[in-house]
C-alpha cells in the first residue's frame, strides 16, 4: 500500500507499509563435494512488515520509473538463540501506463 505525492510535474514521492509473506524456504547449493538443497523455512517467520520509501517519475507518453527502498520492521529470525534478521530490499521498476 503506497501513497504517491506529486510535488512537481511527473516527479513523485512514495511512502507506505509493505506486507511480505514467505512462500518458499528451499535453498539449493553446489560444492566441490556435490550439490543438494535444504529447507530453511522453519528458521524464519512467515510474515514481515516493512516501511517503503521511494522516488519515481511518470513521463507524459506513458513510461514510468520507480526507485524504492524497503526496510523490514519485524525480526524475521524464528530461532530462539539467533541474531535479529530484518529484510532490506532495493527495488527498481519500469512501467507503462495504458490509460493516458
Amino acid at each position: 500500500i503506497l501513497a504517491k505525492f506529486y510535488p512537481v510535474g511527473g516527479f513523485n514521492i512514495q511512502l507506505g507499509p509493505q506486507f511480505n509473506f514467505l512462500l518458499d524456504g528451499e535453498r539449493k547449493y553446489d560444492t566441490v563435494l556435490g550439490s543438494g538443497s535444504i529447507d530453511i523455512s522453519e528458521e524464519y517467520k512467515n510474515t514481515d512488515i516493512a516501511a517503503s520509501v521511494g522516488l519515481g517519475y511518470d513521463f507524459d507518453f506513458g513510461l514510468n520509473i520507480d526507485f524504492r527502498y524497503n526496510l523490514g520492521l519485524t525480526d524475521l529470525n524464528d530461532v530462539a538463540d539467533g541474531e535479529k534478521a530484518k529484510s532490506r530490499i532495493i527495488f527498481v521498476a519500469l512501467g507503462w501506463n495504458f490509460l493516458r
